[in-house]
């Protein structure tokens, strides 16, 4: 039998009028109340029968989040997979926002969606994972989600912010690295380094953010008045560090093409391409530059360390959980934060 708006009440030792009241975010309940009734409701898997969307106070009496949910989205093709907590950049971030959290005595809570890709199987899970959590604050690491995708997480849930990931065209909450500028930096430091012939490597998946490297760095290219061409761009898996003499890269270095400075849309692209370039007796950066994205860590273990494009993490985590709170305190418009980032000069380049 579905759960019943009595069975609320008499779970949580309340009238129906007191459950009425909280579920429509009316005055007249204590918070110590409010907050036994709402926990009341998500235990017991509450539905009401007018399908609304409602709206459930999620900060505590002092003003703080009282708990928090990073929602982790795998799509099967992208960069998130099961073992993503492998991926430096998506370990700190998940690091920093459950640090934030818990200085701020909050409950931090992770759990995973996998998506299969077919957009009515993936609404049936994302209307299912949403249901009974829909007022919990979320934060949704999204960088392989569809703006599609996005638009379905921001209809189903009360208060969420979108990180590492951004849709202009859609009024939702992101917080992302400003992927344009870092990249149009990027080419300013190899130009100003005197390097004008120049190889790309790409990623071999679609991710929005590399999008917007790839258009930040081209910009930075066509001002000074250059260009790559298609010899010179290859495409590689942005999460696998292990070389494997690529012959996408052999003929990138061959004596004909061979650019003097290589750009990578990340960092796990640069140390593999680095390895694969040892491998091959081709000096960095005596004969090949490499310059990459992100400063993950094992681009200060690799010889020669890393030069790279550092994203604050910490002001990302920071900003996601600011915007968390103003959704939960009151009426708040959407908004884009880009986080500006700085490069980080090193010796491979």
């Amino acid at each position: 039998m579905p759960v019943t708006m009595e069975d609320v009440a008499r779970e949580a030792g309340v009238s129906r009028s007191a459950v009425s009241l909280a579920l429509n975010d009316k005055p007249g309940l204590s918070p110590d109340i409010r907050q036994k009734i709402l926990e009341t409701i998500d235990r017991l898997d509450y539905s009401p029968l007018r399908k609304r969307k409602v709206k459930r106070s999620a900060l505590t009496n002092d003003g703080a989040l009282g708990r928090v949910r990073l929602l982790v989205i795998s799509t099967g093709t992208g960069m998130i997979r099961p073992d993503y907590r492998s991926l430096p950049f998506f370990d700190s971030l998940v690091s920093q926002l459950s640090e934030q959290v818990g200085n701020d005595g909050g409950e931090f809570q992770l759990e995973m969606l996998s998506l299969s890709g077919d957009d009515v199987a993936d609404r049936t899970a994302i209307a299912r994972a949403c249901q009974s959590k829909r007022s919990v604050p979320t934060v949704v690491l999204g960088i392989d989600l569809s703006a599609d995708q996005v638009g379905e997480l921001n209809n189903e849930l009360d208060n969420v912010v979108f990180a590492d990931t951004h849709f202009p065209g859609l009024s939702a909450c992101f917080v992302t690295m400003d992927n344009f500028q870092g990249a149009y930096a990027a080419a300013e430091h190899m130009i100003a380094a005197g390097h004008s012939t120049i190889g790309y490597v790409a990623s071999n998946i679609w991710i929005s953010n590399f999008q917007e490297r790839r258009r930040g760095f081209f910009s930075a290219l066509r001002a000074h008045g250059l260009e790559i061409p298609a010899e010179r761009i290859i495409r590689l898996s942005p999460t696998r560090l292990m070389p494997e003499r690529d012959a996408q890269i052999i003929r990138l270095t061959a004596a004909d093409t061979r650019p003097s400075a290589i750009f990578c849309e990340n960092d796990v692209m640069a140390v593999r391409l680095i390895k694969d370039l040892q491998t091959l007796g081709i000096n960095v950066p005596r004969d090949i530059a490499v310059m990459g994205f992100d400063d993950i860590p094992e681009g200060r273990l690799i010889t020669p360390e890393l030069t790279t494009v550092h994203v604050p993490i910490s002001q990302i985590a920071d900003q996601s959980l600011r915007q968390l709170k103003a959704q939960a305190a009151g009426q708040w418009k959407a908004q884009t934060v880009l986080v500006s980032t700085e490069v980080v000069s090193r010796a491979s380049l």
